[in-house]
């Protein structure tokens, strides 16, 4: 039985969460999901419900997955060794075969197999499926400053070179939530493993999302990794520039600090960080006002309330 207690907090949410739901009705988010949390089942489970709850409420969803702790793993027991430079992971031949095996085939398939255990609607496809996504194999590029600087060959790695949203439409048109793998392929259908957060940022702007969604272990940007009261709640894409420039952002979110940056320069209006580890951080990050990661908004906007 529920007590009042229970009862009169319900209530309070739901009145709480009332603008927000009027606001998002029928908005579109992009929810990219890191390796980690999918390898919980627990933690897929809670995600995918907290997505249920959303996609009832009237907003669309689009999830994007990585998966580069299962490819590592899986390319370890194949004995690949696995390269990575700026949190990119290096893909030759033999660790394009591991990749492919992993997102397309374990996680996606798992993914929507959890979907369905919660009574939600979702179909899996990647880059390659209906040519959503068409790339172009990346050249060797200089990493690093001018006195450290490599050139480095990513191998089976791509650069989206256009994205055709219209399967993505079709499918939110349809009361459907798309999952998507980031494996891509060039115009001649040869495979290349595109960076998850890169992908997401781009679907985002296609799309004309109304929020990019990083959901991954941290609760958000810190000042300090030690001191949990340190979350950083709101920042501008200038303010963050500032702290990739000085150092301060570790390897690890290199890549979805950068495709944060780029997915609010081609128009999406927020791009939000937070923990797949905090009981009903998706449904407190948009239903609420403060929040419990971290928002970054265009140049100014931090001067906004959340």
């Amino acid at each position: 039985m529920i007590s009042m207690y229970d009862k009169i907090s319900v209530v309070g949410a739901l009145q709480t969460a009332i603008p927000f739901v009027e606001k998002f009705r029928d908005a579109t988010f992009v929810l990219k999901l890191g390796g980690a949390a999918i390898r919980q089942t627990e933690v897929l489970q809670s995600i995918l419900t907290q997505v249920r709850t959303l996609h009832i409420l009237g907003m669309r969803l689009v999830i994007v997955h990585g998966g580069g702790e299962q490819a590592t793993s899986l390319a370890t027991r194949l004995g690949i060794e696995t390269t990575m430079v700026d949190g990119r992971r290096v893909t030759d031949d033999s660790a394009l075969e591991a990749v492919q095996l992993t997102l397309n085939g374990q996680i996606n398939t798992s993914i929507v197999a959890a979907a369905r255990r919660v009574k939600l609607d979702a179909v899996g496809l990647s880059g390659v499926s209906s040519s959503l996504i068409t790339a172009t194999k990346r050249p060797p590029v200089q990493i690093g400053a001018n006195g450290s600087s490599q050139l480095v060959d990513f191998g089976n790695v791509g650069d989206v070179s256009t994205i055709d949203a219209r399967i993505l439409e079709e499918m939110l048109a349809c009361n459907r939530v798309p999952v998507v793998s980031p494996l891509s392929a060039d115009i001649d259908g040869n495979i290349l493993n595109i960076n998850a957060d890169t992908i997401s940022a781009q679907i985002a702007a296609a799309l004309g999302a109304d929020k990019l969604i990083y959901m991954s272990a941290p609760r958000g940007l810190m000042v300090s990794l030690e001191d949990a009261s340190s979350l950083i709640s709101l920042v501008d894409v200038k303010q963050l520039r500032g702290q990739v420039a000085s150092g301060s952002v570790s390897d690890g979110m290199l890549p979805k600090v950068a495709s944060a940056i780029s997915a609010i320069d081609a128009g999406v209006p927020h791009a939000h960080f937070i923990s797949y580890a905090m009981e009903n951080s998706l449904l407190l990050e948009v239903l609420t006002s403060e929040g419990c990661g971290t928002m970054i908004v265009s140049e100014g906007g931090a001067d906004l309330p959340t």
